[in-house]
C-alpha cells in the first residue's frame, strides 16, 4: 500500500500491530468525508464544484484498478476523504479483509454501497471487485445528486435480509 502513491489516493504513512490491533497512520483531511460534505447543508454544492469532486474520485478509482491493488472493496462515501483544498481523496483501499464491526447495525449500514453479487458470495470477507467499485461508485453518484445518502428515500422501504437488501415493493 506504501507504494501506490496518487493526488486522490489517501497516503498510507505506516501501520502499528499492538496486542491484536492494528493502526493504520494516513494523511489527515481536514474536510471530513464526501458523506460529511453531503449532509452539510450550509454547503452550496453548485456543478462545477460537483464536477470537481466526482472527477477526483474517478481520477483515483482509475489509478487503484491499474495498480496492483486491483479494487478498492470498501468504496462509500464515508471512504472518501475531502482535504484542505477540496481535493477528494479514496481511503481505506486494500483494508475491508481487516475490517470487522461488532455493530451490526453499522455492518447492515456499510451493505448499502455493495453490490448484489458480492452480498451473495459466500465467505466471511468476499473480496472486492472492480466490478463491484463500479457499482459502488453508482451509489456514492446517487448520493451527491441527491444528496440524500444512499439510496435517498427509497432507503425506507429496504430491508436487510442476510446478507441481500430485498426491496419491498408493496
Amino acid at each position: 500500500m506504501r507504494d501506490v502513491r496518487h493526488e486522490n489516493l489517501l497516503p498510507f504513512i505506516g501501520s502499528s500491530v499492538d496486542t491484536g490491533n492494528i493502526c493504520i497512520l494516513t494523511a489527515y483531511c481536514a474536510r471530513g468525508s464526501l458523506e460529511d460534505v453531503l449532509s452539510n447543508d450550509d454547503l452550496l454544492l453548485d456543478n462545477m464544484f460537483v464536477a470537481s469532486l466526482v472527477a477526483d474520485l474517478i481520477k483515483g478509482m482509475v489509478y487503484l484498478h491499474d495498480s496492483e491493488i486491483v479494487s478498492h472493496g470498501n468504496l462509500r462515501s464515508s471512504n472518501c476523504l475531502v482535504d484542505s483544498r477540496w481535493i477528494l481523496q479514496v481511503a481505506d483501499f486494500g483494508l475491508h479483509e481487516f475490517k470487522a464491526s461488532p455493530d451490526q447495525v453499522v455492518e447492515g449500514r456499510k451493505k448499502l454501497w455493495v453490490a448484489p453479487e458480492l452480498l451473495r458470495a459466500t465467505g466471511e470477507h468476499p473480496r472486492g471487485t472492480q466490478k463491484g467499485d463500479v457499482f459502488s461508485f453508482a451509489v456514492i453518484l446517487y448520493e451527491v445528486v441527491g444528496r440524500a445518502g444512499p439510496w435517498g428515500d427509497l432507503l425506507n422501504k429496504i430491508s436487510i435480509h442476510g446478507e441481500c437488501l430485498e426491496p419491498n415493493l408493496t
